[in-house]
């Protein structure tokens, strides 16, 4: 029995569920599923009680999660304190971003750049559901994240809130308009990306201020995939204007203001025990020139997405002062 077989014991035993532990742990359902198996192989029972509805602990479960707790957390701070010190001996501090969030990633790099020469910080391209895992890991110092998203062990700090626009076929009906609102589109299919929760999907539907009906489009990686999915007359998107290229409006697709769709929230993310003056020097920054590249895109600065969307405390006072 290794420690990553431990890990993923015990999200599902604090989930319940199979497919919650797996996005939590950004991995696959059924690669998990496999693991666990394995795991209750060399036990030699059962370790969960399978049903449609739920997943419980065995007796044999309970004994062996009462025996583990803790062992996976203290392992992931004993990796996370090497790489920090690894950090402090002058590696760069590594941003986890998406692609389609690379321009804004790097001018903030640039401005923060500026404002202290002698920090290097390395972008690390991943997808949104592996960001918050690469955070609690220690993989990655920092993370541009999206709201919503699974704020787990994580603090945050808005960075920079823009519009979301609607996307739409070239030839659709709507697609001669310049400002629609969610109830001309209800009903419609709207593309989804690799989200992790109910709140995200209804997020990236359209249905997160107030429910509205909607379809399941197909699923997409990124901006291309989006692109391509809308061009093809497949569904609609829901997206921050960043995202998408300047020529996107000749490209098959028609691009509209949704005057009460909510905006779109670009959180600067850490583990929520660091201590790092690197990170907080960092985020001091950030925030510092968040005007500036916001000014660039059309943003603003300001919290716009409800406070529940994920957990946002304030850089804690110790980093503050010692930055």
């Amino acid at each position: 029995m290794d420690l990553r077989q431990i890990r993923y014991f015990l999200a599902v035993a604090r989930e319940r569920n199979f497919t919650r532990a797996a996005q939590r742990l950004a991995m696959t359902q059924p690669a998990l599923s496999r693991a666990i198996r394995s795991l209750e192989h060399t036990v030699g029972a059962d370790l969960f009680v399978r049903t449609p509805r739920s997943v419980e602990l065995t007796d044999v479960g309970r004994v062996l999660a009462a025996e583990v707790t803790g062992l996976d957390t203290r392992a992931a701070n004993a990796l996370r304190e090497a790489r920090r010190a690894a950090r402090d001996t002058g590696r760069p501090l590594r941003l986890a971003v998406r692609g389609c969030d690379g321009a804004l990633a790097g001018r903030l790099v640039e401005q923060c750049a500026a404002r202290a020469p002698g920090q290097k910080v390395e972008l690390v391209l991943t997808d949104p559901v592996a960001q918050p895992a690469a955070v609690r890991s220690g993989a990655c110092d920092l993370a541009l994240i999206r709201a919503p998203f699974d704020a787990w062990e994580l603090e945050s700090e808005t960075w920079l809130t823009e519009p979301r626009v609607a996307v739409v076929a070239a030839g659709h009906p709507l697609a001669d308009r310049t400002e629609v609102s969610l109830a001309d589109l209800a009903g419609e299919p709207v593309v989804m990306g690799p989200v992790a929760s109910e709140r995200e999907r209804a997020y990236w539907a359209g249905a997160d201020l107030e429910d509205r009906p909607w379809r399941e489009g197909p699923a997409v990686r990124d901006s291309l995939e989006i692109l391509a999915a809308v061009a093809f007359g497949q569904a609609i998107a829901f997206v921050p204007r960043s995202m998408l290229p300047p020529q996107a409006s000749t490209g098959g697709v028609a691009v509209l203001r949704v005057r009460d769709l909510s905006p779109s929230s670009l959180r600067l993310t850490w583990h929520e025990p660091s201590v790092s003056r690197a990170v907080a020097h960092f985020v001091r920054h950030a925030l510092e020139v968040s005007g500036t590249v916001a000014a660039e895109h059309g943003a603003t600065t300001g919290e716009a997405v409800d406070a529940a969307c994920c957990a946002a405390p304030a850089v804690r006072g110790k980093d503050r002062e010692g930055a």
